[in-house]
């Protein structure tokens, strides 16, 4: 599945939401985030559950209550089978770490967060060569014949949008 929107829609979030559901029911889950660190990742995890704002963790401007949701939540979301990965990933590496984590662990779903971030060894090839390689790469390791899971990319679409009159969405 390929999630596209503009910066700002609500892609990390939306997919998060699908993230935790399916960590909830016990199936594994990982989650390769290359645009934010995994404390960042943890964060919003966080937020959707407790409703806690980002805003309000990352500046410490929590009371004492906040406090103690916060700690209990983390604690909760370190029980559910959940990967998350911040490193600036290839292809390659994405492909290699989930077969591993397909053989040990079981996982059910990938989150990418997003693709145009995500590097190949293709050198001399344009950028739209690299995205197809990589969305190729990605459908394979979905199949039956290989991982058989299922896989949500996160794609940023063009802020050409925003200079077109009239509803932006």
């Amino acid at each position: 599945i390929i999630l596209g929107a503009r910066p700002g829609m609500g892609k990390t979030t939306m997919a998060l939401n699908y993230l935790l559901k399916a960590a909830s029911n016990n199936e594994p889950c990982v989650f390769y985030s290359l645009e934010m660190s995994s404390t960042q990742v943890l964060q919003v995890l966080v937020n959707i559950r407790t409703g806690i704002s980002v805003e309000k963790m990352r500046t410490g401007k929590v009371s004492d209550l906040e406090i103690e949701l916060i700690q209990n939540e983390i604690q909760e979301l370190s029980k559910l089978p959940l990967f998350i990965f911040d490193d600036r990933y290839t292809i390659d590496s994405i492909l290699n770490t989930t077969r591993f984590l397909k053989r040990k662990y079981g996982v059910k779903l990938l989150v990418l967060d997003y693709l145009q971030l995500v590097g190949t060894n293709m050198l001399k090839s344009n950028r739209n060569s690299q995205i197809e390689y990589i969305s190729r790469s990605l459908k394979l390791l979905a199949s039956p014949a290989d991982c058989n899971l299922t896989i949500v990319a996160l794609s940023q679409l063009s802020r050409s949008v925003e200079t077109r009159g009239g509803d932006k969405r």
